[in-house]
C-alpha cells in the first residue's frame, strides 16, 4: 500500500512541483521587496500577495495530482528540477541587490529593542547645511536639536532621542536599514540654509519599510522667531497627518512657546543647543571645549534678551555639562548652575526645562543634595511633557530607593534612545543591584554592542561574581580592561558604577606586568589614587608602602571631610578603610559609628550600601567581626552590589568564614536569585 502511494506521488511529480513552486514564490517575494519601495506600494498589497502565494501552493499540488491522474504530465521531473534551480539563482541575485540583511552595514550597532509603545514613531536625522562654513553647520545642528525637542512635545508621537540619530550623521545606510535599527515607522531627513535674514528648510518624511516618500516640503521664511516656530509647528502638523496621529491644540501651543522675539538671541540659543549636543555626545569633538562654548553661547542669548527663560535654563544645563566633564567642579560653578536655574524659574515657573534645571541642581551630580525636592521638580517637568525626562526622573528615584519605578523609567529612556550606551548601561546597573541578572546581562550586551567601555567590562565582571561566584570569568573580563588601558587601575576605585571587590580586581592587575607601572607611576593627586595604590601594595606584600599610602589618603580624607561635608558618606567610608590599613582600630570604630548614624542606605539608596560594605570590610582586619556582619546583613537585605555568591568568593571575608552569623547569611541569601 505504501509502495503504491509512493509510486503515484512520483508519477505525479508532486515533490518536484512543490520545490519549483516554493522557489518561484521566493523569487516573487524578493522581487517585490527589491522594487516595491520604489513604486511606494502600501503594506496591504504585500500582505495580499503573501495570502495569494500561500493559497497558490496548495492549488498547484491539487492540479499536479489531478492532471497526473488523468494522463501523463508533459513536464518531466528533470525539467522541474532545472526550473527550481533557475528560480533559486534568480532569488539569490535579487536578494543580493535588495536591502542589506545587516542593518548596521557591519558596524557594532544593535537592532533596537522591541518596545511596548505602539504610538507612531519617528527618527529625525541630523540636518545637513547647504553651506560649508562652520557657522552654517552650527545653525543647522541647532535647528535640528530644537525641532527634536518640539516634536517630542507631541504626546501621540514617539520621537527617538538625538544621541541615537547622531550615529547616522554620515551613514551610507538606507532609510529602511536605519528605521530597522532604531525601531521606527518613519525617518525624516532635511537640510537648512541661512543667508542673511532668510532661511530655507527642506524636509522629507520617508516610510521606514517601503522607503517611499510620505511627505516633503520646502520652507522659505524670513528669519524671525515667530516664523521659525510657525515652521516647526507646520512640520509637526504634517508629520502627524502623514503618520495618522493627532497634533492636539495643547501640543501645538507648547511648540509655539519660545520665550523671546529677538532673532539674534534665538540664533545664539540655537548655537548653544548645537554646542551642548556636542558637549554630551562622545562621538563629536572635545566635550569640555564644547560645554564651555555652550556656556558662552547661552550667556550671549540672555545678554541679548535677559527675559529669555529657556536660554537661562539651558545655561544652567551648560554649566552642569562643564562640571560633568570634570573641567570645573568648584563651588562657584555649582552656584552658577543654581543661579541660572532660579532665574529661569522666576521668569517662567511652568517651563519644564527650568524645572529640570532646578531639579538637577538639587540632585547636584553626586554631591549629595535633596533628592525629595529634586524629584518634585523633575516629575513636574515630566508630567508637563510626558514624552521627555525619563532618565532624569529615574536617576533620582533610585537614589530614593524606588527601584522598580526607576528601572521602568530608565528602560523607557533606553527605548527612546536605543543607541545610547550610557542609557543601556544604567539600566544594567539598576537590574544588577536588584539582582535581576538576566535583565542586567541583556542591557550589558546592548551597551557593549553600541560601544564597549571599561565600565561595562567591570559591571559584567561583577555580574559573574554576584550571580555565579565565577571568579575566572570575572578575571577574564577584567583582563580586557588592562589590555585596553594599562594605566587604568589607579583610577578603578573612582568608578562609582564599577563597585568591584577591590582585592579581586587588584589581583588581576597585580598578576600582570602593568602592576609595576601602576605602582611606580606619578604620585596620586587625590585620596582615591592613594587608596588604590595602598590596596596594590597590600596585595604585593609591601606593608611599609601600603601604610604610607593609607596615611596619605587619610590626610586628604580628613581635610575633605571638613571642606566637602556634602560628600561625608563617601569620605567616612574611605576613611574607615584607610584607618583599618593603618591598624587604627579606635578611629575605625569612631568614624564607623559616625557613618552608621547617618544611615547611608536610607539617605542614598544607590551608593549608600557601598559605603556600608566598605565599613564592613574595614571592621574585618581589626577583628570586629560582629560589626562587619551587622553591615553585611543590611547590604544583603536591600538592592545592592552584594550577594551570597560574592561573599563566598571574595577573599576579604575569609576571616569570617567560620562565624555562625556569617554562615547563616550565606544560607539565608544563597537560596535567593
Amino acid at each position: 500500500m505504501k509502495a503504491a502511494l509512493w509510486d503515484r506521488l512520483r508519477q505525479r511529480k508532486l515533490f518536484q512541483w512543490a520545490l519549483a513552486y516554493a522557489a518561484g514564490a521566493w523569487v516573487i517575494f524578493e522581487a517585490s521587496d527589491a522594487v516595491g519601495g520604489r513604486w511606494e506600494l502600501p503594506n496591504v498589497l504585500f500582505q495580499g500577495l503573501s495570502v495569494v502565494l500561500i493559497a497558490g501552493f496548495f492549488v498547484t499540488l491539487v492540479l499536479a495530482w489531478y492532471h497526473g491522474e488523468k494522463g501523463r504530465q508533459r513536464v518531466s521531473g528533470p525539467e522541474l528540477l532545472m526550473l527550481t534551480a533557475l528560480f533559486i539563482i534568480a532569488g539569490v541575485a535579487l536578494s543580493a541587490v535588495g536591502p542589506s540583511p545587516d542593518p548596521t552595514g557591519g558596524a557594532s550597532t544593535p537592532s533596537a529593542s522591541t518596545s511596548d509603545d505602539d504610538r507612531p514613531s519617528i527618527a529625525v536625522m541630523p540636518f545637513s547645511s547647504t553651506s560649508t562654513d562652520a557657522e552654517s553647520r552650527m545653525f543647522a545642528d541647532g535647528v535640528h536639536d530644537d525641532l527634536l525637542t518640539q516634536l517630542s512635545k507631541v504626546k501621540s508621537l514617539r520621537v527617538i532621542s538625538r544621541t541615537s540619530v547622531e550615529r547616522f550623521r554620515e551613514t551610507e545606510l538606507g532609510v529602511p536599514e536605519i528605521a530597522n535599527v532604531l525601531g521606527v515607522d518613519a525617518v525624516m531627513e532635511g537640510s537648512v540654509q541661512r543667508v542673511g535674514g532668510q532661511i530655507r528648510v527642506n524636509a522629507q518624511l520617508i516610510d521606514g519599510v517601503t522607503d517611499g516618500h510620505l511627505w516633503a516640503e520646502t520652507y522659505d521664511r524670513v528669519f524671525t522667531v515667530e516664523q521659525l516656530l510657525d515652521l516647526q509647528a507646520e512640520i509637526a502638523r504634517n508629520v502627524s497627518i502623514a503618520l495618522r496621529t493627532t497634533l492636539s491644540p495643547e501640543d501645538e501651543a507648547e511648540i509655539r512657546l519660545a520665550g523671546t522675539d529677538n532673532p539674534e538671541a534665538y540664533a545664539a540659543y540655537l548655537e548653544g543647543l548645537a554646542l551642548l549636543a556636542r558637549g554630551s555626545t562622545p562621538y563629536i569633538g572635545d566635550v569640555s571645549d564644547a560645554a564651555y562654548g555652550a556656556v558662552e553661547a547661552f550667556q550671549e542669548a540672555v545678554r541679548l534678551d535677559p527675559e529669555f527663560a529657556l536660554a537661562h535654563a539651558r545655561l544652567s544645563r551648560a554649566h552642569r555639562a562643564v562640571a560633568f566633564t570634570g573641567a570645573d567642579q568648584s563651588d562657584e560653578r555649582f552656584d552658577l548652575i543654581r543661579q541660572s536655574a532660579q532665574t529661569a524659574l522666576d521668569l517662567d515657573p511652568d517651563l519644564p526645562e527650568a524645572m529640570i534645571a532646578m531639579g538637577s541642581y538639587h540632585y547636584r551630580l553626586g554631591r549629595g543634595g535633596d533628592f525629595d525636592l529634586a524629584l518634585q521638580f523633575m516629575q513636574a517637568a515630566h508630567e508637563r511633557q510626558p514624552n521627555r525626562f525619563f532618565s532624569s526622573v529615574a536617576s533620582v528615584q533610585r537614589r530614593r530607593g524606588e527601584w522598580e519605578q526607576a528601572a521602568e523609567y530608565q528602560s523607557r529612556a533606553s527605548d527612546q534612545n536605543p543607541l545610547s550606551f550610557n542609557s543601556a548601561r544604567e539600566s544594567a546597573l539598576n537590574y544588577l543591584r536588584m539582582r535581576e541578572y538576566e535583565r542586567s546581562e541583556r542591557y550589558l550586551d546592548r551597551s557593549d554592542a553600541i560601544r564597549p567601555t571599561p565600565i561595562t567590562n567591570a559591571r559584567r565582571a561583577l555580574l559573574f561574581l554576584m550571580r555565579d561566584g565565577d571568579v575566572d570569568s570575572a578575571i577574564k573580563v577584567l583582563y580586557a580592561i588592562g589590555d585596553g588601558d594599562q594605566g587604568l587601575w589607579p583610577s578603578i576605585a573612582a568608578w562609582a558604577g564599577a563597585n568591584l571587590p577591590r582585592r579581586i580586581a587588584a589581583r588581576v592587575f597585580c598578576s600582570r606586568e602593568i602592576c609595576a607601572e601602576a605602582t611606580n607611576g606619578p604620585r596620586p593627586q587625590t585620596w582615591v589614587g592613594y587608596r588604590s595604590r595602598a590596596d596594590l601594595f597590600g596585595l604585593l606584600g609591601d606593608r611599609e608602602r601600603e601604610m604610607a599610602y593609607n596615611d596619605s589618603a587619610a590626610v586628604l580624607l580628613e581635610r575633605d571631610l571638613v571642606e566637602h561635608p556634602w560628600d561625608s558618606l563617601s569620605i567616612l567610608s574611605a576613611l574607615c578603610l584607610s584607618y583599618a590599613g593603618l591598624d587604627r582600630a579606635d578611629l575605625v570604630r569612631q568614624k564607623g559609628e559616625e557613618l552608621q548614624r547617618l544611615e547611608p542606605h536610607k539617605k542614598d539608596a544607590l551608593w549608600g550600601t557601598d559605603y556600608l560594605r566598605n565599613l564592613a570590610e574595614a571592621y574585618v582586619p581589626i577583628g570586629d567581626h560582629d560589626s562587619a556582619i551587622d553591615q553585611l546583613e543590611i547590604v544583603l537585605s536591600v538592592p545592592s552590589v552584594m550577594s551570597a555568591n560574592l561573599l563566598e568568593v571574595d577573599p576579604v571575608w575569609d576571616p569570617l568564614r567560620d562565624h555562625p552569623r556569617f554562615q547563616a547569611l550565606l544560607e539565608k541569601y544563597g537560596s535567593e536569585p
